[in-house]
């Protein structure tokens, strides 16, 4: 499935949601964790099989998530895998 990949801090969560939906209103089809995850998920496999098959991959840069493991650890995927970068 392709699809834009958006990687964020939770702390800016509102504005990727933001984002998402106006990519959505474009004709985009968008995929942001807390939106696509569900409590049962294995929330980390989901995030690098969506990733994986990502057109795309949009990183929402501030401070907050240039200091999450979690935002560093899907920005170091998405470039071993060639993801173009936005």
């Amino acid at each position: 499935m392709s699809h834009i990949f958006i990687s964020y801090s939770t702390k800016n969560a509102d504005y990727a949601y933001r984002l998402a939906d106006k990519l959505r209103d474009e004709g985009f089809d968008v995929w942001i964790d807390n939106a696509e995850l569900h409590s049962a998920d294995n929330w980390w496999e989901s995030i690098v099989k969506a990733l994986r098959v990502a057109d795309a991959f949009i990183v929402i840069m501030t401070p907050e998530s240039r200091d999450s493991r979690w935002v560093q650890r899907e920005v170091t995927l998405a470039d071993n895998w060639g993801k173009p970068a936005f």
